[in-house]
C-alpha cells in the first residue's frame, strides 16, 4: 500500500545565511498511510508548526501545479481544436478547390465540344445554302437559255376522255 503523504529529508532554516539563522526542521521523514491520523506533540519552538507550515507550502504548490497543469491541458484541447479546425478548413478548402477544377476541366471540354458542333453544323448549313443557291441559279438559267413551250391555250388530249368511248380518265 503506498502512503498518501511521503516527505523525505526535509530541512528548513530561517534566515540562512545571515547570523541569525536557525533550524526549526532538520532531516524530517514522514511516511502516512491511508487511514492513519497522525498527531504532532513537541515542546515550543520545536518545529511543528514549521513543519505544518512546509507540508500546507506543499500542498499550495501541488495546487499551483494542478491548477498549471489544468491550464496546460485546456491550452493544449483548444490548441488541438484549432489544429482540427484549420485541417478541417484545409481539406474543405482543397476538395472545393479539386471539384472547381474538375467542374471546370468539364465545362471546358463541353464548351469544346459544343463549339466544336456547332462550328460544323454552321459549315453544313452554308454547303447546304451554296448548293441549293447554285441549283436555283442553274433552274433559272436553265429555263431561260432552253425555254420550254407553253401552249397559248389548253385543250383536251385527243387520246383520252372523248365523248363516245370513255376510258376512265
Amino acid at each position: 500500500m503506498e502512503p498518501i503523504i511521503r516527505v523525505e529529508h526535509l530541512t528548513h532554516t530561517y534566515s540562512a545565511g545571515t547570523p541569525f539563522q536557525r533550524s526549526a526542521v532538520e532531516d524530517v521523514s514522514i511516511d502516512v498511510m491511508p487511514g492513519e491520523f497522525l498527531g504532532i506533540i513537541g515542546h515550543t519552538g520545536s518545529g511543528k508548526s514549521t513543519l505544518m507550515q512546509q507540508l500546507n507550502a506543499m500542498q499550495m504548490q501541488a495546487a499551483n501545479c494542478c491548477c498549471e497543469n489544468r491550464a496546460a491541458i485546456a491550452q493544449v484541447r483548444y490548441d488541438m481544436a484549432a489544429q482540427a479546425c484549420d485541417t478541417r478548413n484545409t481539406v474543405q478548402n482543397a476538395t472545393r478547390d479539386i471539384i472547381d477544377n474538375a467542374n471546370s476541366n468539364s465545362r471546358a471540354i463541353l464548351d469544346f465540344l459544343t463549339q466544336s458542333k456547332l462550328s460544323d453544323l454552321q459549315a453544313e448549313n452554308q454547303g447546304l445554302k451554296l448548293a441549293a443557291s447554285q441549283a436555283a441559279q442553274n433552274s433559272y438559267l436553265v429555263s431561260q437559255l432552253r425555254p420550254s413551250p407553253i401552249p397559248a391555250y389548253t385543250v383536251q388530249n385527243p387520246y383520252c376522255c372523248n365523248q363516245f368511248a370513255c376510258c376512265g380518265c
